[in-house]
């Protein structure tokens, strides 16, 4: 079973990614130390050391997610594609469930841009770019979402050559300032970057891969030897029967209110799916409140 919950870190890719982030901000280190007078003699990246890092922190954190822990807890786990056949049951398999609550907690899949030549052209995506046994000579990132920039800056580090095409802006849905701040500091390191462009396709190249997209100045063209889409995460919904259920959703996610209950009260889901529109709280005038009584008074001081 350590060997089912290594290959969920992995596929995961939150915790191969940390770990590859370290590694490079110790990279990054070794550079910023000569300012500090404690200079770095003939410094370099192993990327095949770097690689075997990875590996050791996940098999240092999957006994954590372990059959064997959780049962040991007193968690009973069944193993197969669970999905709802009705608003208050579960089947896997040949198995029913029937329960007054359920948590969805289905995780999500990297999400796959619709661009020309993509499935035929060969690619990384959060969960398959820590499996690298070498490092990427030009690495070629599609989206400038928090993870994709954080992984370019990682790679730049390691000593790979960066470049990042975003479609829209680059860390949407953050602070204007401080994604500007973020954004300096990555031009310096540097790693390259191109916002507002329009991808027309994507092919396999003679030395890797080959990315043509337009500009406000004109179309280009870009070689790299590896690309990584960094374009957000979808949630992984397909097969569990939602409508059957009766839950709420979208392409975005399931929807849920700000207790993180579904349209089924019977279910709540985690939190990176879309959350509805709040009720409208309604608040008694302050004269039409029962005055507290003297025990709840003396709590309160």
């Amino acid at each position: 079973m350590a060997d089912s919950a290594a290959s969920f870190l992995r596929r995961d890719g939150c915790v191969p990614a940390q770990a590859l982030i370290a590694a490079a901000a110790h990279a990054q280190g070794m550079r910023d130390g000569a300012r500090f007078g404690a200079k770095a003699v003939h410094a370099g990246i192993d990327f095949g050391t770097v690689s075997g890092h990875v590996r050791d922190v996940i098999a240092a954190v999957a006994p954590n997610y372990s059959r064997e822990r959780f049962a040991g807890l007193g968690v009973r786990i069944i193993e197969g594609a669970a999905r709802f056949t009705d608003a208050e049951t579960v089947a896997v398999g040949e198995l029913s469930i029937k329960a007054g609550h359920f948590v969805l907690a289905a995780g999500s899949l990297p999400t796959i841009p619709p661009i020309p030549g993509l499935l035929d052209t060969p690619h990384l995506t959060s969960e398959t770019v820590a499996d690298l046994a070498d490092y990427p000579r030009h690495l070629i990132v599609i989206g400038a979402s928090a993870a994709g920039l954080e992984l370019a800056q990682a790679f730049r580090r390691l000593g790979s050559e960066v470049t990042v095409l975003e479609t829209a802006t680059p860390l949407p849905g953050e602070d204007g300032e401080c994604a500007a701040v973020v954004l300096d500091a990555l031009e310096r390191e540097p790693v390259r970057l191109h916002a507002g462009v329009k991808i027309s396709n994507v092919r396999r190249a003679f030395a890797g891969v080959q990315v043509a997209f337009a500009t406000a100045a004109g179309t280009e063209t870009l070689e790299g030897s590896h690309l990584l889409l960094a374009a957000g995460r979808r949630p992984s919904l397909d097969g569990l029967g939602l409508d059957a259920a009766r839950i709420g959703h979208t392409p975005e996610g399931i929807v849920v209110d700000q207790h993180l209950r579904t349209t089924n009260k019977r279910v709540c889901a985690q939190r990176r799916y879309r959350r509805a529109a709040p009720r409208p709280r309604r608040h008694l005038p302050r004269r039409d409140r029962a005055p507290p009584s003297a025990g709840s008074a003396r709590r309160l001081r």
